[in-house]
This record gives structure tokens, sequence and C-alpha cells, in this order.
């Protein structure tokens, strides 16, 4: 029986704090629940306010709020969603208008027209160009000058030829040369000594040859360039 009584007080405590949600005075004069002793059943439902009531009283102010608050409050948020879609228009149209200004005014048209004239005068400036090259050409290579250099053409490619004749001769002189010193090798001491005087003109002529080598590898070099 006292576990029943106990609940039953802590479900009607329960119940007021419900009733009294939003009345800071009434919740400020209940004592709390840890501090506060708990009375017996019978004396709180004798000394306590009818639950009831209070409950009456509370969902009669939450209809009171409902019929007057609420309304205004919904009214007040349309008011400000119209506000707030106007100005988003308004951003809209003020951002197409610049960007019409931006693409098609008056100062995107100049910058257009001042691109289109500086092409033009970049091709103009080209095509002079050619034509100068095309008069600087005609004054150098006249016939006159590409007859000449024709000749010349001709000249160097013969000498050229030439060279290589030589350059050819050269190379057979000095392998009969050669041939000749490993012959001189094998013979005997008298023989040596007779042809000593030879060996020296075959030197003299190789060492020559050797020079004139070089020489005309040199010329068909700078011919080459």
């Amino acid at each position: 029986m006292p576990h029943f009584s106990n609940a039953l007080s802590t479900a009607l405590h329960d119940l007021r704090m419900i009733a009294n949600a939003g009345n800071r005075s009434i919740t400020a004069q209940q004592p709390p629940e840890s501090t506060r002793p708990r009375p017996r059943a019978s004396q709180s439902l004798a000394k306590s306010v009818p639950l009831s009531s209070q409950l009456y009283e509370r969902m009669h102010r939450l209809r009171q709020i409902q019929l007057s608050e609420l309304p205004t409050a919904r009214a007040r948020m349309a008011v400000m969603a119209a506000k707030v879609q106007a100005a988003r228009a308004a951003v809209m149209e003020r951002t197409v208008v610049l960007l019409e200004r931006a693409k098609h005014g008056a100062l995107a048209r100049a910058t257009k027209a001042k691109a289109e004239h500086l092409a033009m005068v970049a091709q103009g400036v080209e095509g002079k160009l050619k034509v100068m090259k095309l008069d600087v050409s005609a004054t150098i290579y006249t016939p006159e000058t590409v007859a000449a250099l024709g000749r010349y053409q001709q000249h160097l490619r013969d000498t050229r030829e030439r060279w290589e004749e030589r350059h050819a001769a050269a190379r057979e002189k000095l392998k009969a040369y050669e041939e000749v010193d490993s012959e001189g090798a094998g013979t005997t001491s008298r023989s040596r000594a007779v042809g000593s005087g030879q060996m020296k003109e075959i030197a003299r002529r190789y060492g020559t040859l050797i020079q004139e080598m070089e020489d005309v590898r040199s010329e068909i070099q700078r011919l080459n360039r």
C-alpha cells in the first residue's frame, strides 16, 4: 500500500508539472523533488488544486495562443517570405542587367572594335612585310646575280671533284710507297746500303704526300661549308 501511494503521488506531481509548464511563478514556488518531503496521498489530494482545473486552464491558454498569436506569426512569416522573394527577384534582375551591359554594353563594343582594328592593322603589316621581302629578293637576286651564283656553284662542284681525284691519287701513291717499304725490309744488308738514298727519297715523298692529303682534306671541308 505505501508503494501505491508513492506511485500515485508521483503521477499527480508529474501531471501538475505538465499543467504548470510555462508558469514560472508556480514552478518557482514548488520545491525540487529531491528536497521536498513526499506527503502522504491523502494530504496531497486534500491540499492541492484540482488537477482537472489546472489542465483545463492550461489547454485554454494554449488554445488562446493558437488562435491569437499563431495567425499573427504566420502572417509575419508570409510577409517576410514575400520580401525575400522580392529581394531575390531584384537581385536577379540587377544581375541580368549587369551581364547584358558587360557583354553588349558600350565598353564591350568598344573593346571588340579595338581588337578588330588591331587585327586588321596586324594583317596589313604582315602583307607589307611580305611585299618588302619580295622587293628585297627581287633587288638582290637579279638575273645576273642568279647566273653568277649558278656559275660559282658549278665551279665549286668541279673544284671539289678535282680535289677528290687528287686525294684518291695521293692515297694510291702512298699505298705503293708502303708496299715498296715493306719489300725493302726483307733485303740483305748490301742492298740496304745501296738503297739508302732511295729510302730517303721515298720518305721525303711520303711526307709530301701526307701534307698534300691534309691540304686536300681541308679544302674539301671548306667547300662543304
